[in-house]
């Protein structure tokens, strides 16, 4: 029989000191750890924005309290950004040599670039400036890297490279004015060049850019050209008038074009006057065949947009096989707007098979086929959808009653890969970057990161973006890989909290909130539109401004609207509120905050008509899309949060018709 060894007290006593002793280190250890991170970020930042001022003393942190930190270099690469004057070139290539892929870096490279073409050293300029031919630059840097290698009297073909920079309808950007001085001192800008590049700039309405081009021309050239500019503008002011007054004109190729841009503004500002005049002016000017069958088009076009009553016949008399895809398109919205399913289907079977196969012309394929009676068929293509996930899959799901199918597949995670990525130099940064507030050079590192990866690496990279609660990029890397499967990472749900409270204080469902900060910024809380929009849920000062007012919520202003629970408050009590002002329907709710209520006033039927032909009716393209993407991320987030979730008709209510 095995004896048994027992313990002193002393002894048990000696080793509940130790494990007390190592827990004490542990603890510490962490806790030391924590301590230095966030003294190293607040350090940081405080060099930062001495890097900012251009002062030395910046570099001070970088060489002590921080050489070991992650973000060490940045602060170098701010503070030689802010003092280009005073450093050697070499400086400036040796860092960017030593950290090549940082974001920081890439902001230097900028700088330093801009600073070499400002003081005229074309030949460091062109050695380290991108060359158009191999990266997609801007306007900007593609006519700096032209007057810079002519500068440097390299060898430059004006014909094929820098002529075709000017040759536009639409004022380029100044820093393209060298560039082209330089044509018109090497008598490049000849009468005829002039000429075609101001029918160019007249056929987008640019009379300025025209008048401008016309003064280059010699004195005895201008009086015809100007005498042109006139009439464009008149036709422009007044096209009602003026294409009754060109039935007066001679044919000729000026009367065509004049004509043909009248016919297209009268089209935008009144179809029945377009429809009217567009026969006369088909008999006095000889359109070629092409030129004719693009105008009957367009105000075929216009005329859906609009939904006049005579739209069918306008497409019926116009040649198809002649039309766009958007043209095509518009014809069968037209058809479902008036709930004519023999002519959605047929409008439908006369596009491109390549559309007819999507799940959007399948869905109203099925529909236009239920309610003609034949629903065999479809049953039949509503199942095929209905295997699916997606806004056309669910909406098919719901006409057959059936569960949705949702793609989720959770990532099988690579312990040895993930190991490797927490290791990189470059995801590190990124993540770093995030903590300290720089969201914006965070994304801009991962997304360098990416392109120096594997697929099975990006896929991994993933969830490691979503377990580090980087949301943004953790939607970009899943969806351009396999990890587009996991609903995890490719529907995030950061700021829960804040999302979950502002829901209920102003009775909308999470879900929505959700599906619209993923659509409107894609997590990103610092972002600013083209539009002036700010934030997570993208909303503009005036709007922010007069929400908190209406709601009593204490507002900063700009601070508030790149803060991501401020921001929360005011979106949440604006989708909210629009909600109410129309018809409490989130469809129309959700397309008001994209294109903002008073248009989608205007886009109200005449009579009741379904929330899914209404949507397909709307437009605008980006808020067509908007509602569909909003819509599909509310069901994804239900269930994410729920587990369940409702049926994607139960939210979109029949739309009722304007008040009159």
């Amino acid at each position: 029989m095995r004896k048994i060894k027992i313990q002193s007290k002393q002894q048990v006593f000696a080793w509940h000191k130790l494990i007390a002793l190592f827990l004490f280190i542990s603890v510490n250890a962490n806790i030391y750890a924590v301590d230095k991170i966030e003294s190293q970020r607040k350090a940081f930042k405080e060099a930062v924005k001495l890097a900012e001022k251009a002062k030395p003393e910046a570099l001070k942190y970088k060489n002590n309290l921080l050489k070991d930190y992650v973000l060490h270099s940045d602060i170098e690469a701010i503070y030689l950004r802010n003092s280009l004057k005073r450093q050697p070139n070499k400086k400036i290539q040796a860092f960017l040599a030593q950290y090549p892929d940082q974001a920081t870096s890439n902001d230097l490279h900028r700088n330093w670039l801009d600073y070499l073409y400002t003081t005229r050293q074309w030949k460091t300029y062109i050695e380290f400036a991108p060359d158009p031919s191999t990266i997609k630059l801007s306007i900007q840097r593609r006519c700096k890297y032209l007057e810079a290698r002519i500068r440097n009297l390299q060898e430059v073909d004006f014909v094929q490279e820098a002529l075709p920079l000017w040759m536009v309808g639409n004022s380029q950007p100044d820093e393209c004015d060298p560039l082209f001085a330089i044509l018109k001192n090497n008598n490049l800008l000849t009468k005829e060049r002039i000429n075609n590049r101001i029918d160019l700039a007249l056929e987008r309405a640019r009379f300025k850019l025209a008048s401008y081009l016309a003064g280059q021309l010699l004195e005895k050239d201008r009086k015809a050209v100007n005498s042109k500019i006139t009439l464009w503008r008149k036709m422009s002011a007044s096209p009602e008038s003026q294409l009754k007054q060109s039935l007066k004109w001679k044919d000729g190729e000026t009367s065509r074009a004049i004509t043909a841009y009248g016919a297209r503004k009268l089209a935008r500002q009144n179809v029945d006057k377009v429809l009217t005049i567009w026969p006369k002016l088909t008999k006095k000017f000889k359109y070629s065949v092409a030129e004719k069958n693009a105008l009957e088009n367009y105000i075929a076009l216009r005329s859906a947009y609009k939904r006049h009553p005579q739209t069918l016949a306008v497409y019926a008399s116009a040649n198809t096989n002649s039309m766009s895809l958007r043209e095509r398109e518009w014809q069968v919205r037209n058809a479902l707007w008036n709930q004519n399913w023999s002519s959605v289907l047929s409008a439908i079977q006369d596009m491109p098979s390549s559309s007819q196969t999507t799940s959007q012309w399948r869905y109203w394929q099925a529909r236009a086929y239920a309610q003609l009676g034949e629903k065999e068929k479809a049953e039949v293509i509503y199942s095929e959808l209905a295997s699916g996930s997606g806004y056309f899959e669910f909406l098919a799901a719901d006409q057959l009653n059936s569960d949705y199918q949702f793609k989720h597949t959770d990532l099988v995670v690579n312990d040895a890969i993930q190991s490797q990525l927490k290791q990189r130099l470059d995801l590190r940064r990124a993540r770093e970057l995030a903590a300290v507030n720089m969201a914006g050079r965070s994304r801009s590192e991962w997304r360098s990161a990416l392109n120096k990866m594997s697929a099975e690496e990006k896929t991994q990279a993933g969830y490691l973006a979503n377990a580090w609660g980087l949301a943004t990029s953790s939607i970009q890397t899943a969806v351009n890989s396999s990890a587009r499967e996991d609903y995890d990472i490719l529907y995030p749900r950061a700021y829960q909290k804040s999302v979950q409270s502002m829901a209920k204080r102003f009775a909308i469902e999470p879900a929505w909130i959700y599906g619209v900060i993923r659509q409107e910024s894609l997590f990103m809380h610092d972002v600013r539109s083209s539009a002036n929009a700010y934030g997570l849920m993208q909303l503009l000062p005036a709007t922010a401004k007069q929400t908190a007012r209406k709601n009593k919520i204490k507002h900063r202003g700009y601070s508030d609207l790149i803060t991501p629970s401020k921001n929360i408050e005011l979106g949440s009590a604006y989708l909210s509120e629009i909600q109410k002002r129309l018809q409490s329907n989130p469809v129309l709710a959700t397309a008001g905050y994209n294109g903002g209520p008073h248009r989608v006033r205007t886009w109200l039927p005449e009579q009741h008509l379904p929330a899914d032909i209404w949507v397909e009716n709307i437009v605008f393209n980006e808020t067509r899309n908007y509602v569909q993407k909003v819509m599909n991320n509310k069901i994804i987030y239900a269930w994410r949060l729920h587990g369940k979730t409702p049926r994607l008709s139960s939210f979109m209510h029949a739309v009722q018709p304007k008040e009159k």
